[in-house]
């Protein structure tokens, strides 16, 4: 499960939670989602952050 992590850094959020119902609900592969989509949250809030920083919309 663990070895597949880097595929799934490669699919975008929405289909995170396209896939994840699919996936058999085992209580590992359920941590595993969880911990997987909060990391995927945290990365894109910071790339969202660091690229409003760098627009103008950031001084309006």
């Amino acid at each position: 499960m663990f070895a597949q992590h880097k595929r799934f850094k490669q699919i975008s959020m929405p289909e995170i939670y396209l896939i994840s119902p699919f996936l058999k609900p085992s209580c590992e592969q359920r941590r595993f989602c969880a911990r997987l989509l909060s990391s995927v949250k945290r990365e894109s809030r910071q790339r969202y952050s660091s690229y409003y920083k760098n627009t103008d919309e950031a001084k309006l």
